[in-house]
């Protein structure tokens, strides 16, 4: 069982190049892009050879009798050319079909001279293979077919005494390109395999370092930005449009220690999860709201059209905590303290006036919106 499960394996990885399958198909993708690059380049190098030796073929008496051949050919690579960059069909069905005519170009060159010696076609066997990566078993099959073709028509057209000759330098050629194509193709493989994996840890190291930065700046409880990464963001967005009002808020729960005393800090911490879960749902992209520590937020509006629009907008906030039902408890109180930005305000000013609007809003008894330089707005 074991004999038969290695030969089993063994087989899989010459399929492969020596790897497993997993190992290639995640190579897919690049090696779609490689035959898209290899084979558009061989089917424009068709195209140029052939359409040449057809422009040749109207001067040269001696390729004159090649001239359908060169012109349906080149045809035939104008079209591979044409097809694989507009996608139209399979990738390798298009690589398979261009070397099949590529094939059947060489054939016919030989059948047209049935008493000379064929040498295109055994050249064109053990080199052009490579022109397309596929899976080993895949191309040896095709090749060893192509082959046969070629010799029962040698069989049928060619002179009696060069059939030997031909039949026998035709299957050397498909031993040379099933050798050359599996070292050539597996040398190939092994480095795409070799860009994938460092692609991968590549990525990986990205997406940590990602993960890391959005960590760094993350409240983790409530999922809200922290301080560093809110006076970041709003320092990017310093300046208004013109006719356009910023401000700073500081949002605080009312009697948040009352709260953890009564219902235990597990508690606590549901409640500050529904506030920032609110806080979140209730402001734009534009705005930003972040966890300062304990039970205090803090809140960025950006670009509004007046000074009464983010008054509007804190006091809306006010009825929505009110209806919160977090496990026993129904309602949560907040506080409010809003600064509004001028041209030479900084971060440090805004803070210390949103705070003190916050304190002046607690000690009139919470649950209200106090702006420092507007009335007080009670829910």
């Amino acid at each position: 069982m074991s004999i038969l499960g290695s030969g089993e394996a063994s087989m899989r990885n010459l399929r492969y190049y020596g790897l497993s399958k997993s190992e290639y198909v995640s190579c897919t993708d690049i090696i779609r892009s490689f035959n898209e690059k290899r084979m558009g380049f061989t089917a424009d190098m068709g195209v140029l050879f052939l359409g040449g030796l057809l422009i040749l073929s109207f001067v040269l008496p001696a390729i004159r009798l090649f001239r359908y051949a060169y012109g349906i050919t080149a045809f035939v690579c104008a079209c591979i050319s044409f097809s694989i960059r507009k996608q139209f069909c399979h990738q390798r069905l298009t690589g398979y079909a261009m070397l099949f005519f590529f094939y059947a170009f060489a054939t016919s060159l030989a059948i047209i001279f049935p008493t000379e010696r064929a040498t295109v076609f055994p050249i064109m066997l053990a080199v052009f293979p490579v022109v397309l990566l596929d899976e080993f078993w895949n191309m040896t099959v095709f090749n060893s077919v192509c082959c046969l073709l070629y010799c029962l028509l040698i069989f049928a057209k060619k002179k009696k005494s060069l059939i030997t000759y031909e039949v026998f330098s035709a299957i050397c050629s498909l031993a040379i390109s099933v050798v050359v194509y599996y070292y050539v193709q597996a040398s190939v493989v092994q480095g795409f395999l070799s860009l994938n994996k460092l692609k991968n840890v590549v990525k990986a190291l990205e997406e940590a370092r990602a993960e890391m930065k959005k960590k760094s700046e993350t409240d983790m409880l409530s999922g809200l930005m922290n301080r560093s990464a809110f006076i970041q963001r709003i320092s990017v967005n310093t300046g208004c449009a013109p006719g356009s009002y910023d401000a700073i808020g500081i949002l605080d729960i009312d009697c948040f220690k009352k709260i953890n005393d009564k219902f235990g800090h597990k508690h606590g911490d549901d409640v500050i999860v529904a506030v920032s879960k609110e806080l979140k749902d209730a402001f734009k992209d534009e705005d930003c709201v972040a966890r300062l520590g304990g039970d205090e937020f803090i809140l960025f509006f950006h670009n509004y059209s007046s000074c009464d629009a983010i008054q509007r907008k804190a006091v809306t906030l006010l009825p929505k905590f009110g209806a919160l039902v977090i496990g026993a408890m129904t309602g949560v109180s907040v506080s409010i303290g809003i600064a509004y930005a001028h041209q030479e305000s900084t971060f440090e000013e805004l803070y210390r006036d949103a705070d003190s609007a916050m304190y002046e809003a607690k000690a009139n008894g919470g649950g209200m919106v106090v702006s420092h330089s507007l009335p007080v707005h009670k829910n």
